[in-house]
C-alpha cells in the first residue's frame, strides 16, 4: 500500500505507532523535535524539519565538482551568489 492509497485514519494510526514506540521514534525524532510539540490526541504537529541532500557529481558553468568537499571554498562562493 502506498501513501496515496492510505486513508487519513491509516496515516494517523501509522504515525501514532512511531510516537509510542521508542525505537521507531528514535529513527524519525530529528524531523519533529520534541514529542511535546505534537498534539497527541490527533497527531497534529507544530512543525517538521526536512533535510536536502544534493546529488553529486555536479557541473556548474562548465566546472565539474565530484562532491560537496571537492574545492569546497570555491563551491561556497558559488552558493553565496544565490
Amino acid at each position: 500500500m502506498s501513501l496515496d492509497d492510505s486513508t487519513q485514519e491509516e496515516i494517523n494510526a501509522a504515525f501514532y505507532r512511531f510516537l509510542i514506540d521508542p525505537v521507531k521514534w528514535q529513527k524519525i525524532d530529528r524531523l519533529f523535535g520534541q514529542k511535546e510539540n505534537i498534539f497527541w490526541s490527533y497527531g497534529e504537529i507544530l512543525y517538521m524539519r526536512f533535510f536536502v541532500n544534493f546529488g553529486a557529481p555536479i557541473e556548474y558553468n562548465g566546472v565539474r565538482y565530484n562532491d560537496a568537499t571537492d574545492r569546497k571554498e570555491e563551491q561556497d562562493e558559488i552558493v553565496k551568489q544565490f
